[in-house]
């Protein structure tokens, strides 16, 4: 919330926090308040949704910076050490599925890559989807989801490859070949929850169809 309301009086279409968070008296959670902002949903397969995604994205990273806390590690998910996959946000979700192995094996060689990967870690929105954004004349309106803010390598802030090179435009400079690498092993990891999410026994679904297609571009 504290970095939320900096980001907001700095221009990022944040809704401006009015109040928490605030502990729920009557079970675990918390509560937040923040002022509605209009807008519509786009479409991200749009180049000019996507240009607006990606120029955002770089816009918040880089006035977040000196908000970089360890506050903003993730305490659900860590990329690098632990369990390989975080618990399921949804309890609709069994990740004990034996024939969602391969799955599993996937996403253990993916992290591999990425340990002791040496890049700084960025403050960024874990969850840059275009259905946590709201446009208007084209431009990001409203950018929601906060609790998603997250302290991580800017490789692995990255989840979808369409985006890079718009991305790359925006920050002012490109990847370097071993970044390159660390994206494609970052892409690989966030893809496999998504398909061990999807995965159940029959045909295989879209996230594990292009699981397979980012592993074998990735060479895992």
């Amino acid at each position: 919330m504290r970095v939320q309301t900096a980001l907001y009086a700095a221009g990022i279409p944040a809704p401006r926090p009015l109040a928490g968070p605030l502990a729920v008296p009557s079970g675990p959670g918390h509560l937040t308040f923040e002022e509605h902002v209009d807008g519509e949903l786009a479409d991200a397969h749009e180049p000019s949704v996507r240009r607006a995604m990606a120029h955002g994205l770089a816009e918040l990273v880089r006035l977040a910076a000196p908000h970089a806390s360890r506050e903003l590690a993730s305490t659900w998910w860590d990329w690098f050490a632990g369990p390989l996959w975080p618990r399921p946000h949804s309890t609709q979700f069994d990740f004990s599925v034996p024939s969602g192995a391969w799955i599993d094996d996937l996403g253990a060689r993916a992290r591999s890559r990425l340990t002791g990967w040496p890049g700084e870690p960025v403050v960024g929105h874990g969850d840059w989807s275009v259905k946590n954004l709201r446009f208007r004349d084209g431009r990001i309106a409203a950018v929601h989801d906060w609790d998603s803010l997250c302290l991580l390598p800017e490789v692995c802030i990255e989840e979808v490859e369409a985006f890079l090179a718009e991305y790359e435009s925006a920050r002012g400079h490109p990847f370097t070949g071993a970044e390159r690498s660390a994206f494609d092993a970052a892409t690989v990891y966030a893809m496999g929850y998504s398909a061990r999410c999807e995965h159940e026994p029959g045909p295989e679904g879209e996230f594990q169809r292009l699981l397979h297609a980012l592993a074998a571009r990735a060479g895992l």
